[in-house]
């Protein structure tokens, strides 16, 4: 009899020792499907707001380039038409002035139309780098005239995958404009800060602020920089200044 249950014991310990083995299987077999599944989908999503940035940065550079040939180039050769049309043979020294000056013009369109050139280029980051995009933005920005914008970089700068510079560069472009646009700011900072683990990028105006709730409201321009940041493993945050204004962080790990 007592065989019998020792027999009994054995059987039951074995069943349920094969079941829960069983079910840790099951388990880790489910939970690999569906990280691979999550992974699958982030990489969806990496190449969906990979593309879609290249898209925007695209048609804000064309936008950029519109009115840099119209309020710029387009005036500086007026400018250098207008010199010689208005040359007078019977005064050589006036008329080599107006040359000269003619000559300068031309000079500086041409310059500004290599600028122009280079940025029309696909690869323009994967070429001159996310620091150097970054300035290029503030440069354009600093043309406009509406604010004065500063541009600081701190620490040894550190090669960034292109991928990962083009949406951090649209995520950028996006709260710059977001700055020109609403934020009646007359002065802009942005800073770039590299550490051994991280990259820290703060912009920073002197604006009116913002309302969490209005940002809420309006804020699909905020979900997507908010999202894009997640894509690529990064924190955004957006808060207000001590005085006024609005702090816009974006720290990406380095990975």
């Amino acid at each position: 009899m007592r065989d019998t249950s020792d027999l009994y014991f054995t059987i039951v310990l074995a069943t349920v020792f094969f079941l829960v083995l069983v079910a840790v299987v099951v388990t880790a077999v489910w939970r690999y499907y569906y990280r691979k599944r999550a992974h699958e989908k982030t990489l969806m999503e990496f190449d969906h707001t990979l593309l879609q940035s290249r898209l925007e940065i695209q048609e804000q550079t064309f936008k950029a380039i519109s009115q840099e040939l119209h309020d710029n180039l387009g005036q500086v050769l007026t400018l250098a038409k207008l010199n010689l049309n208005t040359l007078s043979l019977d005064n050589p020294d006036q008329s080599r002035e107006k040359i000269n000056g003619a000559i300068d013009l031309i000079t500086q369109t041409i310059q500004s139309i290599r600028d122009l050139s280079r940025n029309l280029h696909a690869d323009i980051i994967s070429k001159i780098g996310l620091v150097q995009a970054l300035e290029s933005e503030i440069r354009i920005i600093e043309k406009l005239g509406i604010l004065h914008p500063v541009f600081r970089v701190e620490g040894q700068p550190m090669p960034v995958e292109t991928d990962k510079s083009l949406i951090i560069f649209r995520i950028v472009q996006e709260a710059l404009h977001n700055v020109v646009k609403h934020a009646q700011a007359t002065i802009l900072e942005m800073n770039v800060h590299f550490s051994v683990d991280q990259i820290r990028l703060t912009i920073a105006d002197n604006g009116k602020g913002f309302s969490w709730a209005e940002s809420k409201d309006k804020g699909s321009g905020l979900r997507n920089m908010n999202d894009r940041a997640r894509i690529i493993g990064a924190h955004f945050d957006m808060q207000p200044a001590k005085t006024n204004g609005t702090v816009i962080t974006l720290t990406i790990p380095n990975t």
